[in-house]
């Protein structure tokens, strides 16, 4: 017997016998049962840990499934790349997430409107010189302007070199309609009272 220690989870015993007759193991078949044994548990570590990781996958993709805002990660450059991005959008745009993934159908950067375009990559731009990326812009949905709220983190290589973005986008049009609503209100009462 021996007691293989993957890398990732409890210990694991492999055992061998010969019940036919009494057995004297020599050095050399005891030097290949404990090479047997480390390959044996090194094949065991690989697996636990893509078990363990695909556990995790689907506990993520579950969580984005069902949050209402889009979750995304993205290359930065003029067209935004998208490598990741939830079905949440869809409810936000009216596309489907694979029109801009992979080889998109339209580039994510065609949705935002056209006046705040050079607003948002002066964001992504300070967020790379160390600021947060916390904004609120227009995007153009099928002829509709919605507003958004997105927040997002940049990741970073080992040298420090930006690969990209992962965050989230929040419809914020609601609560935009709202406050422009007030502001009239507040607008018209001041005028009322001046």
């Amino acid at each position: 017997l021996m007691a293989l220690r993957p890398k990732v989870g409890k210990p694991w015993l492999l055992g061998m016998h010969q019940c036919s007759y009494p057995r004297a193991w020599s050095h050399e078949e005891q030097r290949l049962f404990q090479e047997i044994g480390g390959r044996i548990t090194e094949a065991l570590s690989t697996l636990l840990f893509l078990r363990d990781l695909k556990k995790s996958e689907e506990r993520f993709k579950s969580l984005v499934a069902n949050i209402p805002q889009v979750v995304f990660r993205c290359r930065l450059h003029p067209l935004w790349e998208m490598h990741f991005l939830s079905e949440a959008i869809e409810l936000l745009s009216g596309y489907p997430a694979s029109d801009f993934l992979q080889e998109p159908v339209r580039p994510f950067v065609s949705i935002i409107h056209p006046d705040d375009r050079e607003y948002v990559d002066a964001q992504w731009k300070a967020a790379m010189a160390g600021k947060p990326y916390d904004i609120e812009h227009r995007i153009v949905v099928k002829g509709q302007v919605k507003w958004v709220r997105e927040k997002a983190y940049l990741e970073f290589d080992e040298s420090g070199r930006v690969l990209g973005g992962f965050g989230i986008s929040q419809d914020i049009t609601k609560r935009k309609a709202d406050e422009e609503t007030l502001r009239q209100s507040e607008a018209r009462h001041s005028s009322i009272i001046g």
